[in-house]
C-alpha cells in the first residue's frame, strides 16, 4: 500500500507516510506544523498508528523553522513526560533524519557565533522584540530537538553516520519495505550557496542590530535566508512523490538533475507534488511549473504571509494548460488566493479541479497504491 495522509498544520507542512503491507503497514512522519498543530490534529493521528500497533519507522524535520518543527518539539517534549512518569510513549520513532543549523549551513565556520554575536543587540531590547529574533529561535529549536531525541534514545542520522542527510551523502536510493527514496536536497553545492548567503545578509545588517528602530528589525526578522530543506523522491511500485519542504526550485531541479531524475528535456513528473514553502512565490517560477509536473499537487497554507500566493497557483494551473494537463490541486484549506483563482481560472475551462480539506477533519488521505 501507499497512501498520503496530510496533516491539517495551518500556514506549516505536516505529512504522514502509510507504506509496506496492508496489514501491518509501516509509517513516515514529516515535519510537525506550527504550535497547536500536534495538539489539535497530529496527536489524535498518532495515538491512531500506535492503537493499531504501528510506530514511525522515520521521522522527517524537513528545516529548522517554527512551521515544522515545533508539532515535532511538541510530540517529543510529551514523550519525555511519558518517561518520567513511567508510561510507554505515546508512539515509538526508530529514526530522527534533521540537519541542525550548526551540522549544515554554520559546519566548519564561525557563522553560529557570528549570527548570535550580531544579534545579541537585538535580543537585549526585550521592549522592542520580546520573542527574540526569528533565525535565532529556529536555530535553538533545532538545539532542543536534537537533544529530545538524544533523551528519548531516537537515533539521529544513522543512514548517514550522524552526519547530514545530503545528496552527497546518500547518493544511492534508500529501500524501505515497498518503498524508494531518493535524496535530491540539500547538497554541498547549494549548502555552499547559503553559507555565502548568510555571511553577506551579517554583513549588511550588522548596523541595522544596533538600532532600536522597530521596523528595521522586524525587517530584518522577515529577511534571514532560508535553511535548505532535506527533499526526496518516492518511488513506489511505479508511482511517485516529490517532498520538498521549503526547498528553492532551482534547488529541487539541481538535485534532481544530480539525482539523474530529469529525462532528456529536463524534465520531471510525478503523481504527487508537495508544493515548496506552502506555495509563496518567492521560492519557484513559472518555468519551474513547466519542468516539474504533477498528476496531484499538495499545498498545505491557510492564508498566512499570503500563502498560497495567487501567482504561483495561476503558474501552476497556467502550465498545465499549456501542456494540456489535467490535474487535481489538493488544498488544506480555503484562502483568498485559491477563491480568486476558481474565479480567473474556472475549472471547466482549464481543466483541473480544486479540493479542501474538510474543516472538521484531522487530516485528508490520498492513496495510490
Amino acid at each position: 500500500m501507499l497512501t498520503l495522509r496530510v496533516v491539517q498544520a495551518k500556514f506549516g507542512d505536516c505529512l504522514i507516510l502509510i507504506f509496506g503491507n496492508k496489514e501491518k503497514p509501516k509509517y513516515m512522519l514529516i515535519d510537525g506544523g506550527p504550535g497547536g498543530v500536534y495538539r489539535d490534529h497530529l496527536r489524535v493521528e498518532l495515538e491512531k498508528i500506535k492503537t493499531s500497533g504501528g510506530q514511525l519507522e522515520l521521522m522527517v524535520l524537513s528545516h529548522i523553522d517554527g512551521d515544522h518543527i515545533v508539532g515535532l518539539l511538541d510530540l517529543t517534549e510529551e514523550m519525555k513526560e511519558n518517561v518520567a512518569d513511567g508510561e510507554e510513549p505515546i508512539i515509538e520513532i526508530k529514526e530522527l533524519w534533521m540537519n541542525s543549523f550548526s551540522q549544515s549551513i554554520a559546519k566548519g565556520n564561525n557563522l553560529r557565533s557570528a549570527l548570535q554575536s550580531m544579534l545579541s543587540h537585538v535580543n537585549n531590547l526585550a521592549s522592542t522584540m520580546p520573542l527574540g529574533n526569528r533565525a535565532v529561535q529556529s536555530i535553538l529549536q533545532g538545539d532542543m530537538l536534537r537533544r529530545n531525541a538524544l533523551q528519548l534514545n531516537i537515533p539521529h542520522n544513522i543512514t548517514t553516520n550522524h552526519e547530514i542527510i545530503s545528496y552527497d551523502n546518500i547518493k544511492e536510493p534508500i529501500a524501505i519495505e515497498n518503498i524508494k527514496l531518493t535524496i535530491i536536497g540539500p547538497n554541498e553545492e547549494n549548502l555552499n550557496k547559503l553559507r555565502d548567503e548568510w555571511h553577506e545578509w551579517i554583513r549588511k545588517n550588522e548596523s541595522k542590530a544596533l538600532t532600536t528602530d522597530r521596523e528595521l528589525l522586524h525587517q530584518m526578522d522577515r529577511s534571514v535566508p532560508n535553511l535548505s530543506s532535506i527533499m526526496f523522491l518516492l518511488e513506489s511500485e511505479g508511482k511517485t512523490i516529490l517532498f520538498t519542504g521549503d526547498g528553492r526550485g532551482d534547488f529541487i531541479l539541481e538535485g534532481l538533475q544530480k539525482a539523474n531524475l530529469l529525462d532528456n528535456a529536463g524534465s520531471l513528473h510525478v503523481d504527487i507534488f508537495k508544493v515548496p514553502h506552502h506555495g509563496s512565490i518567492r521560492n519557484t517560477t513559472q518555468n519551474f511549473f513547466r519542468k516539474v509536473t504533477a498528476n496531484q499537487y499538495i499545498i498545505s497554507a491557510d492564508g498566512r504571509h499570503h500563502n498560497p500566493d495567487f501567482e504561483t497557483l495561476a503558474w501552476i494551473v497556467g502550465c498545465a494548460h499549456e501542456q494540456s494537463r489535467r490535474f487535481e490541486l489538493i488544498c488544506t484549506n480555503r484562502t483568498d488566493s485559491t477563491e480568486r483563482l476558481e474565479k480567473e481560472f474556472p475549472m471547466s475551462a482549464y481543466g483541473y479541479t480544486l479540493h479542501y480539506m474538510p474543516k472538521e477533519e484531522h487530516s485528508v488521505d490520498i492513496n495510490l497504491l
